[in-house]
């Protein structure tokens, strides 16, 4: 079976073919593979938590540019916000890898403590507490589709 003939078999139909003399709107609108068959995909479709920040000094000043964290790192830092120095565990947080989001957190400059604690239970060991030190100053969160 030819490429052409999976095509149209699942749906799919080539885009058409312009002029050189296209203009570059049109060149940067026309889709890629498009589908006779439901909704078209597109990149980044998947509505996502969002949070616009300043890191402050001691002073109270922005220490740079205001940064946009997305994603699980914004998860991650509203609810290192939402705890304030009492922190969050991924003991008490079961999924998420946590610790990988700390770790992009602090590549962004956020200054998180980890605390390292014993528990008992069934199966006894030790996991970390994360405590966020920067002061933060939230320019604006988007909240996706989850309550924030």
């Amino acid at each position: 079976m030819s490429l052409g003939n999976i095509e149209k078999q699942q749906g799919f139909q080539a885009p058409t073919k312009k002029s050189p003399a296209a203009s570059f709107e049109d060149a940067i609108s026309a889709p890629l593979l498009t589908s006779t068959k439901g909704p078209q995909m597109t990149i980044g479709s998947k509505p996502r938590f969002q949070t616009r920040v300043n890191i402050l000094d001691d002073n109270g000043e922005a220490m740079g540019q205001p940064m946009t964290i997305t994603g699980r790192e914004c998860w991650t830092l509203r609810s290192l916000i939402d705890a304030g120095q009492k922190g969050i565990t991924a003991f008490d947080n079961i999924g998420p890898r946590l610790s990988h989001y700390v770790f992009k957190l602090r590549g962004y400059g956020f200054a998180i403590e980890t605390v390292h604690e014993t528990h008992g239970g069934d199966f006894p060991g030790n996991h970390a507490r994360y405590v966020l030190h920067s002061k933060i100053q939230v320019l604006d969160h988007v909240p996706g589709t989850r309550a924030a």
